[in-house]
């Protein structure tokens, strides 16, 4: 399963608590998950704020595009809205060729984690894989 996917990733060390709407299986659920990604970011935070002084690290870190071939048949409506999504994305970041591999996002995450501390202010803020607010 996806705990052994990443814990093989991170070389047999997990020694963090991932909390991830990770698996949106069809299109048709993409409505709720920036309602799930803005509460993640809001429990970091207060999370963050509140075991700060036991020295306990929280982060939100989006995965970003992530291509893991659940996406399900698209209705017309979801079309249009793919396309208008696909048309922010370029004018966003023209850089952008397409959803990472899952390893790839899995990775990345993981160097955002290892390279965090409560001392570099990491804990709390929502950041990219990237490990900073560079979305794609």
């Amino acid at each position: 399963g996806a705990v052994e996917a990443v814990s093989e990733i991170a070389e047999g060390s997990l020694d963090y608590v991932i909390e991830t709407a990770g698996l949106i299986a069809l299109w048709s659920q993409w409505d709720a998950v920036d309602v799930l990604e803005a509460g993640t970011s809001v429990l970091a935070a207060k999370f963050a704020a509140r075991y700060a002084k036991e020295g306990v690290l929280f982060m939100s870190i989006c995965s970003g595009s992530v291509d893991s071939g659940f996406e399900g048949e698209l209705t017309e409506e979801q079309k249009e809205k793919v396309t208008k999504l696909r048309s922010q994305i370029v004018n966003y970041a023209p850089h952008f060729t397409g959803p990472s591999t899952p390893v790839d996002s899995a990775k990345a995450v993981l160097k955002v984690i290892n390279e965090a501390s409560l001392e570099k202010g990491s804990s709390g803020a929502p950041v990219s894989k990237f490990g900073n607010k560079q979305w794609m």
